[in-house]
């Protein structure tokens, strides 16, 4: 499964406008997905380590540099990197 780990007030709330392409390639191209919306500073490392355990294909960072170190910080101090694309 494909996880879109995205940030609702990154870019001036920018990736809440691009779930719903996202949404739509992934449909058209018959790929399993899922949206894991951060709630706060921090929880993006509580769903990376969620989606990790339930097997994920791939974390994907919507929102902005900050999101993306949090993810990647996470992926890191788990040795998650080398089995799973961020």
């Amino acid at each position: 499964m494909y996880n879109f780990i995205w940030n609702p007030v990154s870019g001036k709330a920018q990736a809440a406008i691009t779930l719903p392409i996202i949404e739509r390639i992934m449909t058209e191209h018959g790929k399993p997905f899922r949206f894991l919306r951060t709630e706060a500073p921090g929880h993006a490392a509580e769903l990376v380590k969620n989606a990790l355990n339930d097997g994920a294909e791939a974390l994907i960072a919507v929102g902005g540099d900050g999101l993306l170190q949090e993810i990647a910080g996470e992926m890191v101090g788990l040795n998650a990197g080398k089995h799973v694309p961020l």
